[in-house]
C-alpha cells in the first residue's frame, strides 16, 4: 500500500510498514507505523482550514509528541482516506488502531508546539494581510461616500446643462426644417420637370439641372492628339495617342453652358456625369486626363456660372460596339447643398436608337 495526504506544511507518506512525515524546510521524520499512536481531523468551516493533528512518541524537539497540519477542503479529503488506511494497517500489524496508554487526549490544539509552531507561518501572514484588507475598506468606502456626493452634485449640473443643449438643439433642428421646406418648395419651382429624361439630337440645346450640352461632332478616330508629357504632367506639345488593343476611340466633342450658381472644373474635377451608349445600352466613360487632349480646358480652369466651353471626351470603346449617343446628368454641390439629378438627359446620334 502506498498512500500519501497534502497539507498546507507539508505532507504525510505511508508504504504500509513506514510513516514518513515530511514537513516543508526540515528533514523528513520516518516512523513505524506502529509509532503513530494517535489521528485527529477537524474538518474546514466555512471555507477555512482544517487541521489534522499526528501524535507520535515524545522527543526533546517536540515534548507534546503532537505535529499539526493545516488542510483546505480537498486535503481534509485526502487525510480521511489516509487515517481510514492506516486504521486498517495498524489493525493488521499492530492490534486495534487507537491511542496509546500514555498518549494525550482531548481537542487538537489551536497552537501546535514548539516543535511545530514554526510550520504556522502563515497565521500572522494570514492576519496581517486581514488588517490590511479591512483598513483598505474603510478608507475606500470613505473615499467612495466623498466621491458618490461630488458625483452627485456633477450630475445635477451637467443634467441642467443638457436640458439647456437639448432646448438649443430642437430649436436648431426647428430652423433646419423650416430651411429644408424652403428649398424644396424653391427646387420644384425651379426644377420644373428638369430631373426627367431629356432627350435631343446633335446641334440641340439639351439641358439637365443646371447643366446645357450641345453635340457638335462625334464619330471613331484611329488616334487622339494628346500631350506627349505623359500622364501627370503637361509640356504643351501633342502626339497621336492610339487606343489599347482590340478597343477603339469614339470622340465626342460638346459645347457645355454653366447654369449652375457656381464655377465648375470640367476637365479636373467632376462637375457632372457624362457617359457613352452603344446599341446595347452599354455605358463607357471617357478616358483619364482629359486637359491633356489637345483643345480642352487646361486643370483647374474654372468655367464660370453663365459661360460656355468646348470639351472633347474621347471614349475607348470594343471594336464591335455600335455607339448610338451620350448621356449626361447635374450631379449637383453637394458642399452648396444644391441637390443633382436622378434621371440622365440623351443626345442620340443614330436616328435608328431611342432611349427610354
Amino acid at each position: 500500500m502506498d498512500l500519501v495526504f497534502h497539507a498546507r506544511e507539508g505532507a504525510v507518506h505511508t508504504n504500509g510498514q513506514n510513516v514518513s512525515i515530511s514537513i516543508t524546510g526540515r528533514e523528513p521524520i520516518v516512523l513505524p507505523v506502529s509509532c503513530v499512536q494517535r489521528m485527529d481531523l477537524s474538518a474546514p468551516q466555512h471555507d477555512g482550514f482544517g487541521e489534522v493533528a499526528l501524535t507520535v512518541p515524545a522527543s526533546p524537539a517536540n515534548p507534546t509528541g503532537i505535529i499539526v497540519f493545516t488542510v483546505d477542503p480537498q486535503q481534509y479529503s485526502e487525510a480521511t482516506t489516509f487515517a481510514q488506511a492506516l486504521q486498517t494497517v495498524k489493525a493488521r500489524t499492530a492490534g486495534a488502531y487507537g491511542p496509546a496508554a500514555n498518549a494525550p487526549r482531548g481537542t487538537i490544539p489551536s497552537v501546535p508546539a514548539a516543535s511545530t509552531r514554526s510550520v504556522a507561518w502563515w497565521v500572522p501572514v494570514v492576519s496581517a494581510v486581514a488588517a490590511l484588507a479591512v483598513g483598505a475598506a474603510l478608507g475606500w468606502g470613505i473615499t467612495q461616500l466623498h466621491a458618490n456626493n461630488t458625483l452627485r452634485r456633477f450630475i445635477a449640473s451637467k443634467d441642467a446643462e443638457i436640458e439647456k443643449l437639448d432646448t438649443s438643439v430642437n430649436s436648431l433642428k426647428q430652423q433646419l426644417e423650416s430651411a429644408l421646406q424652403r428649398e424644396d418648395q424653391q427646387q420644384d419651382e425651379t426644377d420644373s420637370g428638369a430631373s426627367d429624361n431629356t432627350e435631343g439630337k446633335p446641334n440641340e440645346d439639351v439641358s439637365n439641372g443646371g447643366i446645357t450640352m450641345k453635340l457638335l461632332e462625334f464619330g471613331e478616330k484611329p488616334t487622339i492628339n494628346f500631350d506627349s508629357c505623359g500622364e501627370g504632367c503637361s509640356n504643351g506639345q501633342f502626339a497621336p495617342k492610339n487606343p489599347d488593343a482590340d478597343t477603339k476611340f469614339w470622340v465626342v466633342t460638346v459645347e457645355v453652358t454653366n447654369n449652375t450658381k457656381k464655377p465648375l472644373d470640367i476637365t479636373c474635377g467632376y462637375p457632372y456625369e457624362i457617359v457613352a451608349l452603344n446599341s446595347d445600352n452599354q455605358q463607357y466613360t471617357p478616358i483619364d486626363e482629359l486637359y491633356d487632349v489637345e483643345g480642352n480646358p487646361e486643370c483647374n480652369a474654372d468655367l464660370q456660372p453663365g459661360t460656355k466651353t468646348k470639351v472633347t471626351y474621347p471614349f475607348q470603346v470594343p471594336l464591335h460596339a455600335k455607339m448610338i449617343g451620350i448621356a449626361f446628368r447635374d450631379v449637383g454641390d453637394f458642399v452648396g447643398g444644391t441637390p443633382g439629378q436622378d434621371n440622365y438627359a440623351v443626345i442620340i446620334t443614330d436616328n435608328n436608337y431611342h432611349v427610354s
